[in-house]
């Protein structure tokens, strides 16, 4: 996805892939799980906003992971701690600097 504004809109300000055969410096594809993500990266943030669905924000990653939302009504009440480890990652999001 290009940038939105006037002066970074020929820029590429984000990168999402659904791909499996790629993966991130830490060896985390999609499809792997949340448990995987937490052995490899440290969490810093489950994000539930807007209509995305879940994202977690990792320390030492510039982007996110999206996460498979849960069987629950109330999944935007997950958290750091809550966050079920058995659900999978669907994409890789790489934002640019």
């Amino acid at each position: 996805e290009p940038g939105w504004e006037e002066n970074n809109k020929d820029n590429v300000f984000r990168i999402i892939t659904r791909n499996r055969l790629f993966k991130t410096d830490k060896e985390i594809k999609v499809g792997m799980t949340v448990e995987d993500l937490k052995k490899a990266y440290e969490i810093i943030e489950v994000s539930t906003e807007g209509e995305l669905g879940i994202h977690i924000i990792v320390k030492d990653f510039d982007g996110s992971f999206g996460i498979e939302l849960p069987n629950s009504n109330d999944w935007w009440n997950i958290n750091k701690s809550t966050i079920p480890d058995s659900l999978r990652v669907t994409e890789i999001i790489i934002v640019g600097k």
